[in-house]
């Protein structure tokens, strides 16, 4: 009862986040689904408890320094946890950063360039 209860309260807060400041700055999230999205996903499956840990883990991952692997010429971010994001998994801003960025002959996906991706 106290868990449902806790999340609830924690989905009501991401709310509250998501119309006052996100709806105010410019899309920065690395991430598609956004962190505060995923987080109310976990919060709603798994409750407070059992949600608290992985949104935690969500959150540090999300502006953490990452590699970059190009799989068959698609993206993965590689967070300093060792956790792997796919490129159904990121969002345009990183996408569209990459394939400014992209040089002609991406490294194979034996090799991986590390880099910062941070929002402008």
């Amino acid at each position: 009862m106290i868990d449902r209860s806790l999340g609830s309260l924690a989905r009501v807060v991401i709310q509250l986040y998501q119309v006052s400041w996100s709806s105010w700055t410019p899309p920065r999230c690395l991430f598609s689904p956004s962190c505060s999205q995923r987080a109310m996903q976990i919060f709603a499956e798994k409750g407070f408890f059992r949600g608290l840990p992985l949104v935690c883990r969500q959150l540090s991952d999300c502006r953490s320094e990452y590699s970059i692997r190009f799989d068959d010429d698609r993206p993965q971010l590689i967070a300093a946890s060792g956790r792997v994001f796919p490129s159904h998994e990121l969002s345009d801003v990183v996408t569209g950063r990459l394939s400014v960025n992209q040089p002609t002959n991406p490294p194979t996906s034996s090799r991986a360039a590390r880099c910062f991706i941070r929002p402008s």
